[in-house]
């Protein structure tokens, strides 16, 4: 499945309007919007999880230092 495909199958299980998009969920998750920033959540995770993957294969103490960087970027919102 695309990334895309992906999308917009996760935008139409969360109930958001149809033709919604990335940048619209950035703006309404920015905004608050606990339903966009789930939808981001999902889209970006297997991604995420693919990259971690890929670094750790090639230097392991990488993604530590970037997930101790993401934990802190989430204490400031």
């Amino acid at each position: 499945m695309s990334s895309g495909t992906a999308l917009g199958g996760l935008i139409r299980a969360a109930g958001l309007p149809e033709g919604t998009t990335a940048a619209a969920l950035l703006d309404r998750a920015g905004a608050g919007d606990d339903r966009a920033r789930g939808v981001l959540t999902a889209w970006a995770f297997p991604l995420r999880r693919a990259t971690d993957a890929l670094v750790a294969a090639l230097d392991c103490s990488r993604v530590t230092h970037y997930r101790k960087f993401i934990e802190w970027q989430q204490h400031l919102t």
